[in-house]
């Protein structure tokens, strides 16, 4: 049912996109945004019925990962401060003095459950500010980090707090009629704060707003370096690599699609080509693997396979698998439409470089292609994209004057082909760059942690360290705009 529902939604809003890039009348655009909002919103509610059909199934699956609360609660409000500001809301965010550098959670989990809680608190706002706190609380034994959405919005009564958390609930018919909803977002939110470890309580007074604190476990914080801020800051995150990818011509390579929808075939090729790429597209699995063979012979190999999982004849599993039997190591990227973990990790399993869920957005599609497919020289200076932002780029910077230190340990762990710790320390360089906004350097990490961690050929192993640690040796302090001005 998910691949059924999903697939449709990728043309949908992808032709949506294109739309809204034409020069077209002024009631040509209304029509298209009006497409394009109703199309995301019902995407938006396609997705809370399939996670709570997940979660009543026991089919949930939680994905902790090493992930940062500062860039958490950065990204999350700067996805919704166009709602905020829509409304003429001040949306601000507020940190404890000290907070982890890393959380151990599942980041999507989390960044579901906040977007759900701030999206309700501007629905319901209609004068005022919304606040996003986050903290860390002792809660008397094991830690707990802890979020509060505070709204000055129209509050509820006791009763209908005693509501709220039930599926398809609203506080009562006159909200369904004037804001909308299906009521599935709280409960959904509420259950998968507690399969983080923790849950959601509400404080609410008729007439004068209502504060949602969210609790999560964090995961073990011993080895867990701590970080200070300012005791408030409303933070304002630098426009990201996804944004300016999005507006720009950056793909420089050749990219095999395999997919066998006509419309999505149509719509994908378009964009890469748009973007600047030289894109070959067949429609099943076996003449992706045959093609993909065939212009490595021929010396002008792809530099990226986007690889959709279900398709005739060979199916993208099969056609990953059957590739990486061959020795092929370019990246390959699975397009898939099911929405289950495992899901996930079947792709990784096959041999799958990384993996995108459709219905995606044009900009996730081009992030996702630049990762691997760019005009990038091998001495350009790697920026993190959360370099420029006030508060995170002090981070950044710790970050970058530790990794002389990191890429020592890498070096070390090879010398003494101790496989299994270079995995380890592969991962964590995975997680912990992604946290710091250097997104270049998680593939390169994720695909040397693969090698080292299934004892791949010393040739591959050493191949991918090599790659991991040259890139590693061009991260720099600052952005790019901070570089230009000096």
């Amino acid at each position: 049912m998910s691949h059924e529902i999903r697939t449709p939604m990728t043309s949908i809003l992808g032709y949506a996109d294109l739309l809204a890039e034409e020069n077209v009348g002024c009631t040509a655009q209304e029509q298209v945004a009006i497409i394009k909002r109703n199309g995301e919103h019902l995407l938006h509610v396609i997705n809370d019925i399939l996670d709570i059909a997940k979660i009543e199934a026991d089919k949930l699956q939680i994905e902790p990962t090493p992930c940062s609360p500062v860039r958490m609660v950065a990204e999350v409000a700067s996805l919704m401060r166009p709602q905020a500001a829509a409304k003429r809301l001040t949306l601000k965010t507020k940190m404890a003095r000290t907070l982890p550098e890393t959380v151990l959670t599942d980041p999507l989990r989390l960044r579901q459950i906040l977007v759900n809680l701030l999206g309700n608190a501007i629905k319901f706002t209609d004068h005022g500010e919304v606040c996003l706190t986050v903290q860390l609380e002792a809660n008397g034994g094991a830690p707990l980090l802890s979020f509060d959405v505070t709204d000055t919005g129209i509050g509820m009564t006791q009763e209908q707090i005693g509501r709220l958390f039930r599926p398809f609930s609203q506080v009562d018919g006159s909200a369904t009629r004037k804001f909308g909803g299906t009521g599935l977002g709280l409960c959904l939110s509420k259950r998968l704060a507690e399969a983080l470890g923790g849950g959601i309580e509400v404080r609410s007074e008729l007439g004068r707003g209502s504060t949602f604190h969210v609790a999560i476990d964090p995961g073990p914080l011993d080895a867990t370096r701590l970080v200070h801020h300012a005791q408030e800051s409303i933070l304002e995150t630098a426009p990201s690599a996804t944004t300016t990818i999005a507006n720009g011509t950056v793909l420089h390579g050749r990219i095999l699609l395999a997919d066998d929808g006509p419309d999505n075939q149509r719509l994908i090729r378009f964009l890469l080509k748009k973007a600047g790429a030289d894109v070959h597209v067949v429609d099943n699995g076996q003449l992706a693997f045959e093609s993909a063979l065939a212009a490595s012979a021929a010396g002008e190999p792809f530099d990226l396979i986007l690889m959709d999982m279900q398709m005739p004849i060979l199916d993208g599993y099969e056609a990953t698998r059957q590739l990486r039997e061959q020795g092929y190591t370019a990246p390959i990227v699975a397009l898939t439409a099911h929405a289950m973990a495992e899901d996930s990790r079947k792709c990784l399993a096959a041999g799958c470089t990384n993996y995108l869920s459709k219905p995606f957005q044009t900009a996730e599609l081009l992030e996702m292609a630049a990762r691997y497919v760019t005009a990038s020289k091998e001495d350009d200076p790697v920026y993190s994209s959360l370099a420029d932002d006030p508060e995170l780029g002090k981070i950044v910077d710790l970050f970058v004057q530790e990794m002389p230190s990191r890429i020592g340990v890498l070096d070390d762990q090879a010398k003494s082909r101790n496989w299994k710790h270079l995995a380890e320390t592969a991962g964590q360089i995975k997680g912990v760059a992604g946290c710091h906004g250097f997104d270049q350097i998680t593939p390169f990490a994720a695909r040397l942690e693969t090698a080292a961690r299934e004892a791949q050929s010393e040739e591959r192993i050493l191949s991918a360290l090599d790659a991991l640690i040259g890139l590693c040796r061009r991260v720099r302090p600052g952005g790019p705009r901070t570089a230009k001005s000096h």
